[in-house]
């Protein structure tokens, strides 16, 4: 994860894929455990007065915002600038892999719940904006329509006149 942040990294793809298939590959719990670092690391010998589990660290909300980081960077090449190649397949793939970890992130609710609202409310926000765009590829439009069908929240029901 830690070469994720490095922007100018050139093997996000590979990295993203590599997630995408622990987390299909593997239980929930188990990545949960992953992303959560929830086992019990301990310093020290036995009787080590240092000798403490280390407090649960999560790295749910680190990994959505570096994916989203590289959405939007991804995005601004593709369809901000107009002497950009628009449909540049690599840079279409790499957002794919890094929006269905995202989307992995939002479906999962033991990993949701470690996410700020700010960040989940992005993504949704962000996944119905791009859907709009005219431009957008078949490829890069399908992980924002998962993201969408998989919404787990409730909207308010309005009532007319009932």
């Amino acid at each position: 994860m830690h070469v994720l942040q490095n922007e100018s990294f050139d093997r996000k793809f590979e990295v993203y894929a590599t997630l995408n298939n622990i987390c299909k590959t593997n239980p929930p719990l188990t990545v949960v455990k992953l992303f959560t670092n929830k086992q019990e690391q301990k310093r020290g010998g036995v009787n080590s007065p240092r000798n403490k589990t280390q407090s649960s660290q999560s790295y749910v909300e680190t990994i959505a915002r570096i994916a989203k980081r590289d959405i939007l960077a991804i995005e601004s090449n593709l369809f901000g600038d107009s002497s950009y190649q628009n449909d540049d397949p690599f840079s279409t793939r790499v957002a794919n892999q890094a929006l269905k970890l995202a989307n992995f992130i939002l479906i999962t609710p033991e990993l949701n719940m470690l996410l700020s609202v700010e960040l989940a409310q992005f993504y949704y926000s962000h996944a119905a904006s791009m859907i709009a765009k005219p431009d957008i590829s078949k490829s890069l439009i399908m992980p924002y329509i998962l993201i969408l069908k998989e919404c787990r929240f409730q909207c308010p029901q309005e009532t007319y006149g009932l």
